[in-house]
């Protein structure tokens, strides 16, 4: 229960504000919630958003390293 609910507090944190300076760490941490309740393919998906939105971010540099980890395609 309490990674589901981490994943639930990421989201929220994200959706407030998607752009703001936590934004990038908000996001990438939502995916890793997601792949540590077994989500994998949801959290392959947020982890390439994180690159895509944030582009040289240290977040979305551990979001490519957490994929690969999981093995997302």
């Amino acid at each position: 229960g309490e990674m589901t609910n981490a994943a639930r507090a990421y989201l929220a944190s994200f959706q407030e504000d998607s752009t703001g300076v936590g934004a990038p760490a908000a996001l990438f941490k939502l995916g890793a919630s997601l792949a540590a309740i077994g989500q994998t393919q949801d959290a392959c998906v947020t982890l390439a958003e994180v690159d895509l939105r944030f582009p040289g971010d240290p977040a979305a540099t551990d979001a490519m390293t957490t994929m690969q980890s999981l093995g997302c395609s």
